[in-house]
């Protein structure tokens, strides 16, 4: 118990027995020196025993464990930044072995200095504070350590930041950027070990924000550098990460444009756009092309359903929705792309071009249920969007008893057409395909 703790000098070591199962000794560690120092606590291995250490704060509470190892391991909890005050440890072990001693060591490893992590801070509570163009040096203690920062934003407005995080050799890195209810903002995690983490443009506003840094695997003889430096004020007409999700979308206005970037592989991007006209307005809406990106452009209604998506091209070519009428009302732009391009932003323009009138076609009009209205004696003009694109159309005959009709569809340069026509039930009355490309049906 904490009570009947063993003193134990900093910088010394002590020999104990594990006498019996579940066997736990305490030890009493005083930190003298002003400030913070670099501790090293390490316990020897005992054969076929399995043991943990514990470190507790004065009043009992729990600040650090660890149990990396089985049967015949040692353990070891490095570089902990201990304040002045007294601390247990505590050598736990599972099975009994009365004949091997086992050796509990403490290490002086030096003082603790700024741009350094302050081990334990594996909580948001326990956060390294970490100022903006500061470089800071960690280490990853134990599989799935997780180290939280705190940076603090004081600057007014919005302004872009970039955050990266070094390469451990045999180490699988991430880290994430939270909000100061920890709620994820951003996730890096795009490669795979032995290679850096970054986010290259990321909004922040004046408040708190923490990124907590995780190294899948452990190693504690090659450090790991964190540093988040200052771009420069947000301005308009820049994406505003983060924006991966609905209700994070940017504000966009119908008829401007906005840059952004392929942060990571498979970054989405939304983009909020309000039609406050009245009626339906014709409107194109144009993705830049980014080299060595594939590219997805769709456009959703307020609830997010899609109603438009282009994914025409391959990597590095622009996407394109072309002659939209959209009626008033609120709609997401999602951006996609599969690979990743911090380097080369893309365009996304929306561009007005009218009123929808009658006699055009009113895309989307590639499903039966919202096709474009016309009626009997009237003509539609229309475009071919992309590869095998469907438009439809009801056709309203309102002229009592039967009549006989003709039904005639253009010809497009290029373009092999055919069309179906349909009663109200969905079947085929007639289909015709009987000319070759740029001739009429």
């Amino acid at each position: 118990r904490r009570e009947s703790a063993n003193d134990l000098e900093l910088g010394r070591s002590v020999q104990g027995y594990f006498d019996h199962k579940r066997d736990e000794d305490f030890y009493k560690l005083i930190i003298d020196a002003p400030g913070k120092s670099l501790v090293l606590i390490e316990l020897s291995a005992v054969p076929e025993v399995n043991s943990e250490i514990y470190l507790y704060n004065e009043k009992g509470s729990e600040i650090w464990r660890v149990d990396e190892t089985d049967k015949n391991g040692p353990e070891s909890i490095f570089n902990l930044a201990l304040a002045q005050g007294v601390y247990y440890i505590n050598a736990w072990a599972r099975e009994v072995n009365r004949n091997d001693k086992y050796t509990l060591s403490t290490k002086i490893l030096g003082p603790w200095q700024e741009g350094m992590e302050a081990e334990p801070n594996g909580r948001k509570e326990e956060a390294t504070d970490l100022r903006l163009g500061q470089s800071m040096e960690g280490y990853f203690q134990k599989e799935g350590d997780e180290d939280y920062y705190k940076i603090i934003i004081d600057k007014p407005g919005k302004s872009n930041i970039q955050v990266d995080l070094s390469a451990v050799p045999d180490v699988d890195v991430r880290f994430e950027i939270l909000d100061l209810k920890e709620n994820a903002l951003w996730d890096a995690n795009d490669f795979s070990k032995g290679e850096p983490e970054s986010v290259k443009h990321f909004t922040v506003s004046e408040s708190t924000y923490y990124i907590r840094v995780i190294g899948y695997q452990k190693n504690i003889n090659n450090k790991y550098f964190l540093i988040a430096r200052l771009l420069g004020p947000w301005q308009e007409g820049q994406e505003a990460e983060p924006n991966d999700r609905l209700e994070s979308a940017n504000d966009l206005k119908l008829g401007q444009s906005v840059k952004g970037y392929f942060e990571k592989k498979g970054d989405y991007d939304y983009f909020k756009v309000a039609n406050d006209m009245p009626g339906k307005t014709l409107v194109q809406i144009d993705l830049s092309a980014v080299p060595g990106v594939n590219e997805n452009l769709t456009l959703r209604d307020e609830k997010g359903s899609s109603i438009w998506s282009a994914d025409e091209t391959r990597e590095g070519g622009p996407e394109s929705i072309f002659n939209l009428a959209l009626a008033q009302g609120v709609y997401h732009i999602e951006v996609w792309g599969r690979e990743a391009n911090t380097k080369d932003a893309y365009t996304l323009s929306t561009k007005i071009m009218g009123p929808w009138q009658v006699g055009m076609e009113a895309e989307p009009n590639d499903r039966w249920e919202n096709a474009t209205e016309f009626h009997l004696g009237q003509s539609v003009e229309g475009y071919y969007q992309y590869d095998g694109d469907h438009g439809y159309y009801k056709l309203i005959v309102d002229q009592p008893g039967r009549n006989h009709i003709r039904v005639d569809l253009g010809a497009v340069p290029g373009v092999d057409a055919e069309f179906d026509f349909e009663d109200e039930n969905r079947g085929s009355l007639w289909r015709i395909n009987e000319m070759s490309k740029g001739e009429p049906e």
